[in-house]
């Protein structure tokens, strides 16, 4: 388990007063047995489980949630504190690789690409069946292997500057270098799974445009619409 799961999980217990609820069980990434005042209810998360590494996997993960309080919200939803402050449980699962939302959002993709918690052990192939549209999955991975292969996986966080390859480990990393490049009149570099190009045009926008907006430039679906 790294060093960011275990931050992650250990959770201050909250809603201390008498009859909170709490994590009873944990069956799986979408269902979770929570007590409270000596009744028991299931709670359902929405999203798929993400099981390519196996149930056990998670549920050794997950051993730590036992216990812990939770606000189980409405429609699906639950928060627990982390580090003090209340975070969706639907969010952190998303984040460590072991639950699909039905909408692949920056943390999903993130933990896909990075092969965080289930996808550890999903095909180098995967990344692009969960997220391609028009374009064939296995087309797409034999270009992206090609374009930007690390350890024998296509890696989203990469940049080529000027004929040097360069991995970084996160999403953020790569993207303060390119922000680097920018703020220093560099656009000769090429980006992500497919080795985009960023163009003079598109150097302007990234420096005027607002961060998110800029970010938006790096993302793993780059190139695979």
């Amino acid at each position: 388990m790294t060093r960011h799961v275990v931050a992650a999980l250990l959770l201050t217990v909250a809603y201390s007063s008498a009859g909170a609820a709490v994590i009873e069980t944990v069956i799986s990434p979408t269902r979770f047995v929570v007590e409270e005042s000596g009744e028991r209810t299931i709670l359902e998360l929405p999203g798929t489980p993400v099981y390519a590494c196996g149930l056990q996997r998670f549920l050794t993960w997950a051993q730590p949630l036992k216990g812990q309080s939770i606000n189980p919200g409405s429609r699906g939803f639950a928060s627990v504190l982390v580090d003090g402050a209340p975070e969706s449980l639907q969010t952190m699962l998303v984040k460590n690789g072991w639950l699909q939302p039905a909408v692949l959002d920056d943390d999903a993709q993130a933990a896909l690409t990075e092969r965080r918690g289930g996808w550890a052990c999903a095909s180098a192939q995967a990344p692009f069946d969960v997220m391609h549209t028009s374009v064939d999955a296995k087309i797409l991975a034999g270009v992206a292997l090609n374009e930007s292969a690390y350890k024998g996986r296509a890696w989203p966080w990469t940049l080529n500057v000027a004929g040097r390859g360069f991995f970084f480990r996160t999403r953020d990393d790569a993207y303060k270098a390119i922000r680097f490049l920018i703020s220093d009149g560099r656009c000769d570099f090429d980006v992500g799974l497919m080795q985009i190009n960023r163009n003079l045009s598109i150097c302007y926008i990234a420096i005027t445009a607002s961060n998110r907006s800029a970010r938006s430039h790096f993302s793993c679906r780059a190139g695979l619409d």
